[in-house]
Parts: C-alpha cells; structure tokens; sequence
C-alpha cells in the first residue's frame, strides 16, 4: 500500500499471503492495521478503507479472519459473560446511503453476517470534499468584512461548518 508506512502492525498469526489478499480486498489497498495501543486497557485502534464487496456481494475470506483476529486481540477475557456478541466495532465515517452507493462501483462495506462477531457503525459525516470545502468557507468567511461587523452568524450556519464539526467530535467520542 502506497499511502501506508513500510512496517505494519497485525496479529501475529495472520500468514503473509492472507494479508495479501485482504489488501487487494480494500480499496487502494488499505487493509485493516493497528493505528494506535492504549496500554491501560489493552486494546487499540486500527484503520483500514473500504472493502470491496459490491452489489454481488463479494467475499474475502482472508480479510474475515483478519478482522476476526483483530477483534480476538481486543477481547478482554475478563468481561467474558459467556455470551459474547460483539468483540471488533467498525466505525465507518461515512453516511449509511454513502456507503450503500458505493456497492454500485464495487466497493462497499463489510456485512456483520460475514465478519464474526463485529458491529458496523455509520458516523454520518460527510466525504473529505465537503468537509474541505466547509473549512474554506469558514476560513473566508474570517477574513471577510462581515466578521468584524458581527453580521456573520447566517453566513456560518450556511457553511454546514459547525453541523460537521458536530458529527466529526460525536464521532470521535464513540470511537
């Protein structure tokens, strides 16, 4: 993966050749990676894009048992009820009708039948493009005359600027 440092971090017991395939299972392949270890708790966070399943609903086996992995080294055996449903929370940042669109150019997202014992949460927050463009409304709308004269307040509200900033930090405190 081009966009990708040269050393990743994945469970141990995943085989090279499966890690292969399930970077070619993501979109540029960006295969699911430990980003960050928070020491205290044991757990960590790992990223990855989308995958590739399209409308035909396509499989990687591979990729399954790399998120199944993934969500085993996240399991904290302490908390074991007996019945454990949900051990790996995927957290898409994009709107559910984004994601399901996306199926019609053969991506996608992953379906929580398939991937043992994940949830998949949608954060609604709107592509790069728009939160950029956001941002630069709200940058010119700081240098613009209007700010020092206090007549800005409906300018804002039109740049959607806070709206994203508000699903971005919900976002951020779920994850």
């Amino acid at each position: 993966c081009a966009t990708y440092p040269p050393l990743l971090l994945v469970p141990s017991n995943m085989i090279d050749q499966a890690i292969f395939a399930s970077s070619r299972f993501r979109t540029k392949e960006r295969l699911p990676v430990i980003t960050y270890y928070y020491k205290k708790k044991g757990t960590f966070l790992s990223r990855s894009s989308q995958s590739k399943t399209g409308i035909t609903q396509n499989r990687c086996p591979e990729d399954e048992i790399l998120l199944r992995y993934l969500g085993d080294a996240n399991y904290d055996e302490s908390q074991d009820t007996g019945n454990v449903e949900v051990n790996l929370s995927i957290y898409d940042a994009r709107p559910y009708l984004n994601a399901m669109a996306q199926k019609v150019n053969g991506k996608g997202f992953e379906d929580t039948k398939l991937y043992r014992n994940c949830e998949i949460n949608f954060m609604d927050i709107d592509n790069i493009h728009h939160v950029r463009e956001a941002h630069r409304k709200v940058l010119n709308l700081c240098y613009s005359p209007d700010f020092a004269n206090n007549k800005w307040y409906s300018q804002l509200e039109a740049t959607n600027w806070l709206e994203l900033v508000s699903y971005i930090m919900t976002a951020a405190s779920k994850v």
